[in-house]
């Protein structure tokens, strides 16, 4: 049973927050702080890593805001859909609940951000921070959905582990601890 809810509650996120473009934010963010360590122990083009680190911040609180307010608009069309919506239909129930489900889906970005880093990085013979920007953008976004498998089993993973799926999905009820 633990594999099932685990399973239904990394397919809910998959479409709220891969499909959505959630990710995007999550991966970004990743690389922001990537460059920054890789900029600070290179020296290269002496950019503050509390630059980057602020950057990416600000990168992570769009993704949230993002996050919510497609969470808000779906909340909207399930009550314009249904009076009572089914319970396999309802986004999560609580604030912390959302919080916690983006947290799993900027942490499951991270094997994404690290292949697009390094590719980047050093298949294309980036020697300077300035070329990082310069380089193909469209490898990224194709390889966010070209590898939307591993995120999906890093996102199953983290709720298989990590127990954010107590509550069983079907019935609400919460299980005994393990």
């Amino acid at each position: 049973m633990k594999f099932i809810s685990a399973l239904s509650h990394a397919f809910k996120l998959f479409i709220s927050a891969y499909a959505l473009g959630v990710v995007l934010f999550g991966v970004w963010f990743w690389i922001a702080i990537f460059l920054g360590v890789a900029t600070s122990i290179a020296a290269l083009n002496p950019i503050p890593f509390t630059v980057l680190v602020l950057i990416g911040i600000l990168i992570l609180l769009t993704g949230l805001l993002w996050y919510l307010f497609l969470g808000f608009f779906y909340s909207i069309l399930l009550k314009i859909m249904w009076s009572k919506p089914p319970q396999w239909a309802r986004p999560f129930c609580s604030k912390e609940q959302a919080l916690k489900n983006y947290g799993i889906a900027i942490a499951a970005s991270f094997p994404l951000a690290i292949i697009i880093f390094l590719h980047i990085s050093f298949h294309s013979g980036i020697r300077t921070f300035d070329e990082f920007y310069v380089s193909p953008k469209g490898y990224a976004l194709e390889t966010i959905f070209q590898l939307w498998w591993l995120w999906f089993i890093t996102t199953f993973s983290l709720y298989y582990w990590k127990g954010s799926h107590k509550k069983s999905f079907a019935t609400g009820e919460r299980s005994a601890p393990q």
